[in-house]
């Protein structure tokens, strides 16, 4: 077995664990540890979106701007980040997402499985692509790592333009028209 990510060869760990388990390491551990998890880069986290705080605030700059712009009624009560987007976590987007390295999704199986174990009261609603996006890739990374949590996916979004968004700047993504 080799790496999804450097392609080094994998050399199985035998412990107790693994001998009761057939979950099989996906990665070697140099690229294991370019993942940083957010809860060991910050204490502080913004309460919707988890982006790191330096202080006790609850809320970041980004999420409070769209509070006051919505009148408190943003639909998106929470974001569930496990890692930071750093520069070794943008290479892998970019793979999985441009590249369609479909079977990088199966490095973040059991951290995405972990996480939606804690919560409760919940919906997966992945973000839809347009059908030209999805034509380009084959696939819809918002429902492909949605899958990984083994739960419900809801489809309740719809796609009302094919501009992409990698193309935008900060301010042309979060424009929108208030009448939507």
């Amino acid at each position: 077995m080799h790496c999804l990510i450097c392609y080094k060869h994998l050399q199985p760990d035998t412990t107790w664990s693994t001998l009761f388990t057939s979950a099989e390491k996906q990665i070697c551990a140099d690229c294991e540890s370019q993942f940083e998890r957010l809860i060991e880069v910050s204490n502080h986290h913004c309460q919707i979106c988890m982006r790191p705080l330096k202080e006790s605030l609850n809320l970041c700059g980004d999420c409070f701007a769209w509070r006051e712009r919505l009148d408190g009624r943003d639909p998106l009560k929470r974001n569930m980040s496990i890692f930071t987007y750093n520069e070794f976590m943008k290479e892998i987007m970019t793979l999985f997402k441009y590249r369609g390295d479909y079977e990088l999704i199966y490095v973040f199986k059991e951290e995405i499985k972990q996480t939606f174990v804690s919560l409760k009261d919940f919906a997966i609603v992945p973000i839809p692509l347009s059908e030209e996006r999805f034509n380009e890739r084959g696939f819809n990374q918002a429902e492909a790592i949605a899958s990984l949590a083994g739960e419900k996916i809801l489809n309740l979004l719809k796609r009302t333009s094919s501009e992409k968004q990698s193309k935008k700047t900060k301010q042309e993504r979060i424009f929108f028209n208030k009448s939507i």
